[in-house]
């Protein structure tokens, strides 16, 4: 299930055989276990991440490949509980063994077809009515488990007080986005997790020397190595920052997952009345390409088991009412669609989705009833 790899699974005649093969080596009387026997989702942020030595650029940082938010693994009960084919060959053939006993009918799945997005606020609009114990001002860049925050996506903003300046960044967790208030996303780091350096001009920053260092969390690490060394488990930015080769100082942190981990859609609206109009309005007129940005809806008729497509969309994060449904990443594939329970949705709340990096023009994402876990993989998208 890791994102680099397409779906793969056993073929039902391999499992059912070599089942069958087990069976009747142990004389009939053998207990089995299988696994995967039922997927599952990785809600949230628990997709998780793989470390990779064999890829990695330095001997000191391991290649993190992030996982896929379904953990579906082709398994006999798939992702939604439901019963597959496989499952009934499995059921079929133990049946010459044992007894079996009837099973429960799958759950419904309803294609409720496109849903146009609204545009919402900028998400550095968003940080910018953040309070309380979700804005954290230290000295130096703190990790984020130490802050409070375990996963997810966290904003790190300073002032620089020489421009142009040469910016190195240490080690982070995972994925870097370089902003300015005047063009957004100017900057992007490579995903391989080493300290990375690159330039801040009058161009980037205009008027305004804030520079902003969204961090986004692709996963902890959960193929343990003896050699991973303890800061490699720690996630957002971890050790100083120099500016011309001088350390940072004077850094806020904007815990953007804990903010939006209860009713996220409340917030939003919140800060929405908050916000005088001529700065919503200046907001709202920024380039399409000013992203991460905030899209939602509130159709009211989700009541059964869908599934979520995101054609067209980059990389983001993807509420139903208040659950956030996890991470989805269209653009490097396999998986395209993503699970909504139906009794998750409420309406008040509505969908919610935070994109990274680029949306469709249409704005629209897709309810279908059907699964999609194999589609195409592009490498050069991570």
């Amino acid at each position: 299930a890791v994102v680099s790899t397409q779906s793969t699974g056993v073929s039902t005649e391999v499992l059912v055989d070599s089942l069958k093969d087990v069976l009747e080596f142990a004389n009939r009387s053998a207990s089995v276990s299988m696994y995967m026997f039922h997927g599952g989702t990785n809600f949230e942020y628990t997709q998780g991440g793989k470390g990779d030595w064999n890829n990695a650029t330095t001997d000191a940082y391991p290649m993190l490949w992030p996982k896929l938010t379904s953990y579906d693994y082709d398994a006999p009960l798939s992702e939604t509980g439901d019963t597959t084919w496989k499952y009934q060959k499995i059921r079929e053939l133990l049946s010459n063994y044992s007894k079996v006993y009837e099973v429960p009918a799958n759950t419904t799945k309803v294609a409720y077809g496109d849903l146009k997005l609204e545009k919402g606020l900028s998400l550095l609009l968003l940080t910018s009515f953040m309070k309380g114990w979700d804005v954290i001002r230290t000295a130096y860049p703190q990790p984020m488990e130490q802050m409070g925050q375990n996963n997810g996506i966290l904003l790190y903003a300073t002032r620089l007080n020489q421009i142009p300046a040469e910016i190195n960044v240490p080690l982070y967790g995972d994925r870097i986005y370089a902003m300015s208030l005047m063009s957004g996303v100017f900057w992007k780091s490579s995903r391989n997790r080493a300290p990375e350096t690159f330039w801040v001009t009058e161009r980037e920053l205009l008027s305004d020397n804030h520079l902003f260092l969204l961090v986004e969390d692709n996963g902890h690490s959960n193929s343990g190595h003896v050699r991973y060394p303890a800061s490699l488990y720690q996630k957002g930015i971890v050790g100083n920052v120099t500016v011309n080769g001088m350390v940072q100082r004077g850094w806020t942190a904007y815990l953007i997952s804990n903010a939006l981990a209860f009713k996220p859609t409340e917030l939003l609206e919140a800060v929405r009345k908050e916000v005088e109009q001529e700065r919503w309005e200046q907001d709202q007129e920024l380039t399409p390409l000013f992203m991460p940005r905030v899209y939602q809806a509130k159709p009211s008729n989700i009541t059964q088991d869908t599934f979520i497509r995101l054609d067209g969309w980059g990389k983001g994060y993807l509420w139903a009412g208040k659950h956030l449904l996890g991470r989805y990443w269209p653009v490097a594939g396999p998986q395209l669609t993503h699970f909504c329970p139906g009794p998750w949705y409420d309406e008040k709340q509505g969908i919610l989705l935070i994109e990274m990096e680029r949306a469709p023009a249409n704005k629209s994402i897709t309810f279908t009833d059907t699964p999609q876990l194999d589609g195409p993989y592009d490498p050069t998208q991570l």
